[in-house]
């Protein structure tokens, strides 16, 4: 009994010395409150750096391994892109040395035309040179414009149309007969005319005096050619005026005259040309000779031969309620 209470007594002092203790650490931790948190909080921020460590170096990882896939992705469309631009580039390059390639074959082309055109041209520039030496000269002047006139001809009327170096019935040969239908019949060509004064009249390198003077010598030129044609190839019977614009009528301005009146209400003589050079008349009457009817040389010459001056409205009436005279 003694034993058990000396045991009891043992562990009632423990419990008391215990509790002691525990009252004298409390007591401690109340007078220190930091001190007993500092190794609790230094615990806890110890922990919360490993977790902030360790979430940093997760995310860390994460945007790496992110930024390596989009790094990839990017160099991958950028590389592509790059191989379309490339093409496109090359595509351009090609369709641009192809349009140079021909621009530069077509220049060379036109080059080539154009160096054989300058070639031509300097060649037609010595013949230009050689024509007009030819032309100077009256004898090959002549000669060439026959043969103009020949090449005019057969390109333009049959062979039966027109006769070259024709023979007149006064013995005079012509140029170039052309055979016409009636009344008109045939019409005479003379291939040749006065040149030299008629360059004159327009040169402008000359003085007004000599340009003058020109004008003077050509009028006479026509005069003389027109007598000399109406001496050799205008004959009664034979040559005819077509219109106003035929060889007698021009000559006849040419010369400084004028046509009073051409065509008459008259059969033989509708063809009639009058026309006036000064005072002179001149009358064409192609066709009447071949006529014994009254005809339009009977009604004018005896009037001309008069002295009468002749005119457009004298011809006029000789038709009567349009009927012909």
């Amino acid at each position: 009994m003694a034993e058990i209470a000396l045991a009891i007594a043992v562990v009632a002092l423990i419990v008391l010395v215990w509790a002691a203790w525990r009252i004298a650490a409390l007591e401690r931790g109340l007078k220190d409150p930091a001190a007993a948190l500092t190794p609790l909080l230094e615990e806890k921020h110890r922990a919360m750096l490993t977790d902030l460590h360790t979430g940093l170096t997760q995310q860390g990882d994460r945007l790496g391994r992110h930024l390596t896939d989009s790094s990839e992705r990017l160099s991958a469309k950028i590389d592509q892109r790059l191989d379309q631009i490339a093409g496109k580039v090359d595509e351009r390059l090609d369709e641009g040395f192809k349009k140079t390639n021909e621009t530069f074959v077509n220049v060379m082309q036109r080059l080539a035309t154009i160096d054989e055109a300058q070639k031509k041209i300097e060649s037609l520039t010595g013949s230009v040179v050689s024509l007009q030496e030819l032309l100077g000269d009256k004898r090959s002047r002549g000669a060439f414009g026959e043969v103009q006139l020949e090449a005019l001809v057969r390109n333009v009327l049959p062979p039966m149309a027109f006769e070259l170096q024709y023979t007149l019935s006064n013995g005079m040969r012509v140029d170039c007969a052309l055979r016409l239908p009636p009344p008109t019949g045939l019409v005479t060509v003379d291939s040749k005319f006065p040149l030299e004064n008629y360059h004159r009249m327009f040169d402008r390198e000359t003085d007004q005096a000599e340009r003058a003077l020109a004008q003077k010598q050509f009028k006479a030129d026509i005069r003389k050619h027109v007598d000399d044609i109406a001496r050799k190839y205008i004959i009664a019977g034979e040559t005819s005026i077509m219109d106003r614009d035929d060889v007698t009528p021009q000559a006849l301005r040419l010369a400084g005259g004028r046509v009073e009146h051409y065509g008459a209400p008259v059969e033989p003589g509708n063809l009639l040309l009058l026309g006036y050079l000064d005072e002179l008349p001149v009358l064409g009457a192609p066709g009447c000779v071949r006529s014994r009817d009254v005809n339009i040389v009977d009604l004018l010459l005896p009037r001309l031969l008069a002295g009468e001056r002749v005119t457009r409205r004298d011809i006029v009436e000789l038709g009567h309620g349009g009927l012909l005279g």
